[in-house]
């Protein structure tokens, strides 16, 4: 779990990159989400610092864009289905490709995909 001071030591080091309302059905399953995600991106971040909340996240990995797109390929990799949006719409290499020239996003826009 992330203390108050780590929390707005990562929010100075942020970048707000907007409001996602998204919707998605699972697979073979009554169920879905609905629900509003933020996008913060961290640079030179210190991953040491991360205390990860079991409840909330299975796995996670420091990868290349290129590991990424390999395990994305990958039937067997499972990630979310906001993720693989956010992937099959050009964001993350976009985002990547651009890391040391982003700014922030309008923090009143939502955008609904």
């Amino acid at each position: 779990m992330m203390t108050p001071m780590m929390t707005s030591i990562m929010a100075a080091m942020s970048l707000f990159k907007g409001k996602y309302l998204y919707k998605a059905m699972m697979p073979n399953s009554p169920w879905g989400e609905h629900e509003m995600d933020y996008v913060l991106i961290l640079r030179n971040f210190d991953l040491s610092r991360i205390e990860v909340n079991a409840e909330e996240v299975e796995n996670y990995a420091v990868v290349s864009l290129e590991e990424l797109k390999k395990r994305l390929a990958n039937p067997n990799c499972n990630f979310t289905p906001w993720f693989r949006l956010f992937e099959n719409l050009g964001h993350l290499e976009k985002w990547w490709r651009n890391i040391e020239k982003l700014e922030e996003d309008n923090e009143e826009l939502i955008i609904r995909m």
